[in-house]
Formats: structure tokens, sequence, C-alpha cells
């Protein structure tokens, strides 16, 4: 698999995972801005993508095209990969996953008159012209 479907409706927490790792491929090390970048998810043969945030971590490397091309055009490279994310320093670990768990709270509409609201506004601006 080469991206995950979660990472790719959320383009957001997609560019703080590639800031979180450096904005740095994980294989040659070439630095890249978030647009170069590239996230790759991977699982064994049949699995899908996991969903907790500590086993997306250990199953994602942000790679630049080049390395991430090469990736997939390599057979049976599912062991490297799992390599790679392991030996991922510590930090970066931990601030990838803060980043997957994230989950923006629920936003309701104020309980108040708009309409009113708006003419307030505008007659503190312009005076009593509504």
């Amino acid at each position: 698999m080469s991206s995950s479907p979660f990472l790719l409706s959320h383009p957001a927490k997609a560019n703080s995972i590639k800031r979180a790792a450096g904005c740095r491929c994980e294989i040659c090390g070439s630095t890249g801005t978030e647009d170069e970048l590239e996230i790759h998810c991977f699982s064994g043969e049949g699995e899908e993508c996991p969903q907790s945030p500590e086993e997306m971590e250990r199953s994602l490397l942000v790679l630049c095209a080049r390395c991430h091309a090469d990736l997939h055009a390599s057979p049976d490279a599912v062991s490297g990969q799992e390599l790679l994310a392991g030996a991922r320093d510590r930090e970066v670990s931990l601030r990838i996953r803060k980043i997957l768990a994230f989950q923006p709270g629920q936003v309701s509409p104020p309980d108040s008159d708009i309409e009113g609201a708006y003419k307030d506004a505008c007659a503190s601006r312009y005076g009593n012209l509504i």
C-alpha cells in the first residue's frame, strides 16, 4: 500500500507528520518540502493499514519520491520498512503518534441571535441604519 486512505483524506496531518520527521526522507536522508515528500504506509500481505496511532506510526515512512518509487519496485521489502520505522528517533515517534491521535473537538454554533448580533454590530459601526 502506498499511502494510507486516512492520511490522504487528512492532508494537514500528513504534512504535520512530514514536519515531525524533519522534512527528511527516512531512507536516504534528503530534505524536501511537504509537497515533495510522500508518506508510505505499509502492512503485511493481505493486512489492512493499522488503525491505532501506535500501529500507524510503526507502519509508515516519510520518503522522497525517488525512494518511494524504489521501495515499490523492490519485492518483499516490508521487513526492511519495519526496521526503518522501528529505528526512528523516540521523540519523532512520539510526535507522530500525537499527530495521529489528535481529534478536533466538536464545534457547535453559539446559542445566540445571529441576526440581532449582526444588527448590533452594524449599529455600533454605522449608527442605526438598519
